[in-house]
């Protein structure tokens, strides 16, 4: 025979449930709010079946960066990106994914992307979460834009180059004292 709880453990129990719930609430709106004000750039991607990658997720400078709002982002493909994104990127981008997925850890890299035809420097790190069997059912993306690092490293590139010449095609001795 089971018995049956009392209306005091019932009430006890639904004060518990309600306590943990608000806990929840308030840590996922802490947790929002620094996904949405972190200087990198979020993105999730889920893993379907055959391998397909599909956007699940993406934060405001995400958004900002790729130029595309959420609701043109989440429930996509890589390939459905194919008018904001040139075929030779989205290819490199699903390699990246499939690196990810191969190697079953985090991996990071260093990618020029153009979206809109502008040319944007990142370095990225795609984290790998696993399911309770082991096995990848998503991969969270993120991204910190270099572009201005990579311009300066150019510049300096260039500036050593044009010095390298001027010292082997000088006619006068250069000494250094």
């Amino acid at each position: 025979m089971k018995i049956k709880p009392s209306n005091n453990e019932l009430l006890e129990k639904i004060m518990r449930l309600e306590l943990e719930a608000e806990h929840y609430k308030k840590q996922q709106v802490f947790l929002n709010s620094i996904y949405q004000n972190v200087d990198s750039a979020i993105f999730v991607i889920d893993i379907e079946e055959g391998g397909v990658f599909r956007y699940s997720e993406n934060n405001n400078v995400h958004q900002k960066s790729l130029g595309i709002l959420s609701e043109s982002f989440i429930g996509k493909t890589p390939d459905d990106l194919a008018p904001f994104v040139p075929g030779e990127i989205i290819n490199e981008v699903k390699q990246n994914y499939k690196r990810c997925l191969d190697k079953g850890k985090t991996i990071e890299y260093e990618e020029k992307i153009i979206i809109n035809n502008q040319e944007i420097w990142a370095i990225t790190r795609l984290i790998p979460l696993k399911n309770k069997a082991g096995q990848i059912y998503r991969i969270i993306g993120v991204s910190n834009e270099i572009s201005e690092r990579k311009e300066a490293e150019c510049a300096l590139k260039e500036s050593e180059k044009r010095y390298r010449e001027l010292f082997i095609n000088s006619k006068s001795g250069i000494a250094n004292l």
